[in-house]
């Protein structure tokens, strides 16, 4: 449930497309390892219980681009550069 969730928010998707989508398209289902396809109220119960920044956090999280810090400040006298 949470992948179709998922896909249809990240691909901008309709959730009625993406399971029309997979209930015509077997390869589809079985790569994302779909048993059954759910029906579309139960999708939209589902995401009506969802809260919008708990989403948005996840997404950020998950898809987050790590940067290095540069370390900033004074260096202590012992301290060298190699």
């Amino acid at each position: 449930m949470m992948k179709i969730v998922t896909i249809a928010d990240i691909f901008e998707r309709a959730y009625s497309d993406l399971i029309s989508e997979l209930n015509e398209n077997n390869k589809l289902k079985s790569f994302m390892k779909l048993k059954n396809t759910p029906e579309l109220d139960y999708i939209y119960k589902l995401r009506s219980k969802l809260d919008i920044s708990v989403i948005s956090t996840f997404f950020r999280g998950t898809f987050k681009v790590s940067r290095r810090r540069k370390k900033r400040g004074r260096r202590e006298e012992g301290e060298r550069l190699l």
